[in-house]
């Protein structure tokens, strides 16, 4: 998980004209992971700044969240990781059949991505939400 980076830094034309900006005004730099998002960021952040439904979730932060703020110790990628996942959400009331009909075909990881971005969205329309990092505002920060 990384942090959307500053519109500024989103808007330069190369990764290495970013990291230079970031410098000079005291920022973290941008990876290249992040600057290579920038269309897709871009995108949501013009659609999100005209609708106030849009919220930014992280499916890691959210189960940490659900864990009582414990990182998760297995990647979501192996059999352990899934079991975690699972029991953290039947935890909250939200069990997953064992035969999703043609939703099966998904893979595991998207699956439980999918049902605890579902969890965080439910948090946030009933007011529960909280802001990583805490005080954010609605755009620019992830919420679980």
């Amino acid at each position: 998980m990384f942090p959307t980076p500053p519109l500024e830094l989103l808007t330069c034309a190369s990764a290495a004209a970013a990291n230079t900006l970031a410098r000079e005004h005291g920022w973290p730099g941008i990876s290249a992971q992040a600057f290579g998002l920038k269309k897709q960021i871009l995108a949501v952040e013009e659609v999100a700044a005209g609708d106030e439904r849009v919220w930014e979730v992280h499916p890691e932060v959210s189960f940490a969240e659900a864990n009582g703020r414990v990182p998760l110790a297995w990647s979501k990628f192996s059999w352990s990781g899934a079991a975690l996942r699972r029991r953290i959400l039947e935890s909250h009331g939200i069990a997953l059949p064992d035969d999703l009909g043609p939703a099966g075909q998904a893979d595991v990881p998207d699956v439980l991505d999918a049902t605890i971005a579902a969890w965080s969205a439910h948090r946030i329309g009933s007011g529960v939400r909280e802001s990583l990092p805490a005080g954010a505002e609605r755009i620019g920060a992830i919420w679980r």
